[in-house]
């Protein structure tokens, strides 16, 4: 009665155990009630589960009893279906061992099998304790896969909505490459029937633009076993047509053959736009600079005009003084040869202009060169020299030595330089009662750039002007666009730096800061 009470007690105690720990407890418990020499049992046809083996008996370790009572197993095991009495040499220790076998409802091998030294083993009521325990077992073990069937039918459900919900569409495929699951999502989107999409069928959805190039995108991935991704643009159902990132990974087993692959398949329409859009507004902001520039050089006509006339005018000069000394008698060779080396000069002087000229009206692309900015600010100095002095300006200039290179482009750099320049000539233009000054350094920066600075003796900035001055329309001038500054400081921020105006003593100060090429 003690041991029926026992096993009774069993089922609840087993609610909790996984079926190693079931198998274990109801070992311990035979051992202990049927007073045995040893206890083995053995569970087939869990769920995915491999074979479960325990033993107990007394004075031995688990290791030590299973391996022995392994070598009894092949006497034993044909007996399962039968209530013959069997004795076999005592795997545990010395004499023999009388079995009783009790069959666990799970089919194939599972049973529990009992070896005690009594030649009346198993009485009836022992017999009726083994069959008891032996159906808890089965009860036990029945619960445990149903439950265990029940969370993973929880799980896989949880996981088809995480997998239908998130926002992508999920595809995954065989080995070969042919697709045999979708999520939900991707059969909302393209509206296509699972059973279209299945295999190769998926293809229709795709551009027919794009199509060529993923498919052979993919048969690459699939010989290499790589993970790819490719931008292309996916049919909706109602006919538009969107860009989206499919991206795929392979999974592979231990011998690392492709058991599967992953796809997901992301909408990126937005983000396309906005990159078309940006750079549709680059584009925008570059033909703006280049107007600007045009302008700039239509206000200079007079200077350039007068820059370009200067050395062609000597050139002129020179060419007719050589012709005279070659026309005396005898021809001074001398005085020829130093005109024609004067006329070889101003020739290239003229040269020079014009190529300043065209490198600023030209419309290119931006570049990234290596540059000297002590080389660009002299080529603008050049270009502006007959407006300073037309305009009765001076013009003083502190280089820095040595400056690190930087990283940019010329003619970019130039047009800012130049707008400084030119805004600091017409911020004097009213002065009268000091001397219109202008000083142009360079040096480096508080960190690691270098600095370029503009400074004029004019009237200053108004205050409430710091606000808006590089902003687009803004302007003080009258008939002014507003567009000039804003330009610089789209340039100056796209090479990295920053540009900044404040008002000094009789005067104001324009400088940008752009990183060196290292940094």
């Amino acid at each position: 009665m003690r041991d029926l009470l026992a096993l009774s007690a069993l089922p609840a105690i087993l609610q909790s155990y996984d079926p190693y720990q079931m198998a274990d407890s109801i070992a311990a418990a035979l051992v202990s009630m049927l007073d045995s020499e040893f206890v083995y049992i053995s569970l087939h046809g869990t769920r995915d589960g491999p074979l479960i083996e325990i033993a107990r008996a007394d004075g031995r370790s688990a290791a030590d009893s299973l391996e022995a009572i392994r070598a009894v197993l092949p006497e034993i095991l044909p007996t399962l279906s039968s209530d013959r009495q069997l004795a076999v040499a005592n795997p545990v220790g010395g004499g023999t061992a009388s079995i009783a076998v009790a069959p666990i409802g799970l089919g194939g091998d599972s049973a529990i099998v009992v070896g005690s030294q009594r030649p009346d083993f198993p009485t009836p009521n022992e017999r009726l304790l083994l069959g008891i325990a032996a159906n808890e077992a089965t009860v036990a073990l029945q619960r445990w896969q149903a439950e265990t069937e029940e969370r993973t039918r929880q799980t896989e459900e949880e996981l088809q909505l995480v997998i239908d919900t998130i926002p992508a569409l999920v595809w995954s495929a065989l080995p070969d490459g042919s697709v045999n699951f979708v999520n939900k999502r991707l059969i909302e989107y393209t509206g296509l029937p699972l059973e279209e999409v299945k295999g190769w069928g998926w293809t229709v959805s795709w551009h027919p633009a794009d199509r060529a190039t993923l498919l052979e995108k993919w048969r690459t991935a699939l010989g290499a076993g790589n993970p790819f991704t490719l931008e292309a643009r996916v049919r909706r159902a109602d006919g538009e047509y969107r860009w989206f990132l499919c991206s795929t990974v392979p999974r592979h087993d231990d011998l690392g053959n492709i058991v599967t692959w992953y796809g997901t398949i992301t909408d990126v329409e937005d983000r396309k736009r906005a990159e078309e859009a940006e750079k549709a507004l680059h584009q925008a902001q570059a033909d703006l600079a280049h107007l600007t520039r045009v302008s700039t050089l239509g206000e200079l006509t007079s200077s350039i005009a007068h820059e370009v006339n200067q050395p062609l005018a000597a050139v002129v000069a020179n060419a007719n003084a050589a012709l005279r000394w070659l026309g005396t008698q005898p021809p001074n060779l001398e005085e020829a040869q130093a005109a024609l080396g004067r006329i070889s000069r101003d020739g290239s002087r003229a040269g020079d202009v014009i190529r300043r000229i065209r490198a600023l009206v030209k419309k290119a692309p931006p570049r990234k060169d290596r540059l000297d900015i002590n080389e660009i600010i002299i080529d603008v100095i050049a270009l502006t020299r007959s407006e300073v002095l037309r305009n009765g300006v001076s013009l003083e200039t502190r280089l820095g030595r040595d400056l690190p290179p930087i990283r940019g482009d010329r003619v970019q750099l130039q047009q800012v330089i130049l707008n400084f320049i030119i805004n600091a000539i017409e911020a004097m233009s009213e002065v009268t009662e000091r001397p219109r000054e202008l000083a142009i350094d360079s040096g480096k920066d508080a960190s690691t750039g270098v600095l370029v600075t503009v400074r004029d003796s004019g009237p200053g900035l108004e205050p409430e002007s710091f606000d808006h001055l590089f902003d687009a329309f803004y302007t003080t001038k009258p008939g002014g666009m507003g567009m000039g500054l804003s330009i610089c400081r789209s340039i100056i921020e796209a090479h990295g730096g920053q540009v900044q105006a404040a008002n000094v003593p009789q005067g104001a100060v324009f400088q940008f800061s752009v990183p060196t090429a290292a940094s």
